[in-house]
């Protein structure tokens, strides 16, 4: 059973949520987002106007305005900020409410819908790849020199990955593995299968958790590829 927005505000407010993190992701799959008190939050729950002019390839100026729906089924606590912030991930239309051709959830929603009408459905899994790193005056350096599967040379980053595999089980997403990769500081972290939309959502998720629990310990998780020359 499907949970309408009114509803869901209700569920937040009676799990002691304090801040509802409205999430838009952008065409490049970065998070967009507005924070609002769980008070105010129930003004926005029915959409949420916002400027998409300075979101990559969302609108022009001329037409910036756009409204965001909530998605109720896409609605993850950050349990690492002690289970008071809701993230609340969201679809975009402009102000005649005309889904946005660039919002790439709901575009990627589209595409399943029309696969389920012809009798098909998807599960995918993601293997996430990401580097650990310090920082010397701005620049990354290595956090340390593991390799591959290593047991020996990454206890400094281990509370960092205990807290961070902690959040994930408490998200309720299907964690199956990790490991530290071939390059030092690099690490990977398997989600198990799930809806693609529903999983493009939590890897989006994983990320702002990864970032946020990172700078607690001092160390800074990116994403790139390969954050070093050589």
């Amino acid at each position: 059973m499907e949970i309408e927005p009114a509803d869901l505000w209700r569920i937040l407010k009676a799990s002691g949520i304090k801040y509802v993190k409205f999430i838009i992701v952008d065409i490049n799959g970065s998070p967009r987002s507005e924070i609002v008190p769980i008070d105010m939050a129930k003004d926005f729950i029915d959409g949420m106007p916002g400027d998409a002019s300075s979101i990559p390839s969302y609108s022009t100026v001329n037409r910036s305005d756009f409204v965001a729906y909530v998605d109720p089924r896409a609605v993850y606590i950050e349990y690492w900020q002690d289970g008071k912030v809701a993230d609340v991930f969201t679809m975009v239309s402009d102000i005649t409410d005309k889904p946005s051709p660039l919002d790439p959830r709901r575009l990627l929603n589209d595409v399943l819908g029309s696969a389920k009408s012809k009798g098909y459905e998807f599960l995918m899994g993601v293997e996430v790849e990401f580097f650990v790193v310090k920082e010397d005056g701005g620049k990354p350096v290595l956090a340390d020199l593991g390799i591959y599967f290593d047991g020996w040379n990454v206890t400094e980053q281990s509370q960092f990955m205990k807290e961070l595999i902690t959040a994930i089980a408490e998200a309720g997403i299907n964690y199956t593995k990790t490991h530290h990769e071939v390059a030092p500081s690099q690490y990977e972290i398997n989600i198990g299968a799930a809806d693609p939309l529903r999983l493009a959502d939590q890897l989006i998720y994983f990320k702002i958790m990864a970032k946020d629990i990172a700078q607690k310990y001092g160390l800074r998780a990116t994403f790139m590829p390969k954050p070093f020359w050589g």
